[in-house]
């Protein structure tokens, strides 16, 4: 399958004058495209252990996965060659940034920008001969996932940096309307980081109340086995999806003692807690912030525009707090004190009518974006 490049950035290439770098450009875009595709559709779920313990990393498991393996080589060294063709060191026209005329300066950054990136990858791509003859790798399936599920992540990434960057010396454009994939990435980061703050906050709460321990025990697992089971969990990676399954096994364990003790369950979920969290930080810093920012953005206009309405008393007030409650529910797991107010006001106004005095609630929606920073 051909990648196709958006709209967006088939425009910007129509306006390069220089048809032959347009040309170029394109074929390069191309490329990266089929590389962040052909990465994508490499499945490493499959290969994932049903249990914790997965013994160790054999021949028979090396050879199941080669295909994996070289999918990611061929993908990479093939992109590396395309840029080597399009944008060779020898062709280039200027060696600085900031030429007299924009299409010797687009060349110039767009082939630092590609070259810098192919060289990384290069050098990344090499890491995949090198697995075989790492002891803990060839020692744990789920540690070897762990590595390619990492080295995949960054292979694509930098793929989309240098799609990002060359395309901004075009013009400003926004990452999600030119790099393929991203979006999809952003969608997935979002559901992800929702999903593991409910069930960080299930445990949470769970560990508080005075439950019987295997009864508290019980319920957790069953949680863990809900999330499991739900699409968040194919994007989670494979050292917290081994933390989680070991976890699930103690609290089994824990579930049938009769004498259990509660600081046991603490133990065992703790490190699960703090892995989910960790994961949605990352993906909040390194995907989410021109998502965050723009629902953060959406929901504080909604809420002028609900004030607005207030002092008017146009009864459309409601229609408003709604609106804004519907971008604040993209923010859920960026920051626990606001999520809990988003889930009080929605629970409060939900029956609401259009008469209904909503001061109340949109000021304590507003309480909720302040608490939310960006750096």
């Amino acid at each position: 399958m051909v990648a196709a490049l958006t709209d967006t950035l088939e425009r910007m290439l129509e306006a390069v004058i220089d048809r032959d770098l347009a040309s170029r450009l394109r074929e390069v875009y191309l490329a990266c495209g089929n590389c962040i595709d052909n990465l994508a559709l490499i499945n490493l779920v499959k290969f994932e252990p049903a249990g914790h313990d997965d013994g160790s990393a054999d021949l028979s498991m090396w050879e199941e996965m080669a295909p994996a393996l070289s999918a990611t080589v061929v993908a990479v060294n093939s992109l590396c060659e395309d840029i080597e063709f399009h944008f060779p060191k020898s062709r280039s026209r200027v060696t600085q940034f900031g030429s007299d005329t924009s299409d010797e300066r687009l060349e110039g950054e767009a082939a630092v920008v590609f070259r810098s990136v192919a060289d990384r990858l290069r050098e990344e791509v090499t890491e995949v001969g090198e697995f075989m003859r790492r002891p803990e790798l060839l020692g744990s399936r789920w540690r070897l996932l762990g590595e390619l599920q990492r080295l995949r992540a960054d292979l694509r990434s930098k793929v989309g940096d240098a799609f990002y960057l060359s395309a901004l010396a075009m013009g400003s454009v926004r990452r999600d309307a030119i790099v393929p994939g991203f979006d999809t990435d952003v969608r997935r980061a979002v559901v992800f980081r929702a999903t593991a703050a409910d069930v960080c906050r299930f445990v949470e709460t769970a560990l508080q109340k005075p439950t019987e321990v295997r009864q508290k025990a019980a319920a957790i697992s069953s949680n863990f086995e809900v999330f499991a089971n739900m699409p968040a969990w194919k994007h989670v990676r494979a050292e917290a999806k081994r933390e989680m399954l070991y976890a699930r096994q103690q609290l089994s364990a824990v579930a049938a003692m009769p004498n259990a003790q509660a600081d046991v369950v603490t133990s065992v979920v703790t490190p699960v807690v703090n892995h989910l969290r960790a994961i949605a930080k990352k993906q909040t810093e390194e995907l989410l912030f021109a998502h965050d920012l723009e629902a953060w953005s959406n929901a504080l206009l909604h809420i002028d525009q609900a004030r607005l309405h207030m002092s008017l008393e146009t009864r459309s007030g409601l229609q408003q707090l709604e609106a804004a409650l519907t971008n604040a529910d993209k923010l859920r797991g960026r920051n626990d004190a606001a999520d809990l107010i988003v889930r009080r006001v929605r629970k409060e106004s939900s029956d609401a009518r259009p008469d209904e005095p909503i001061v109340m609630w949109v000021e304590a929606l507003h309480e909720a974006m302040v608490a939310i920073r960006f750096a």
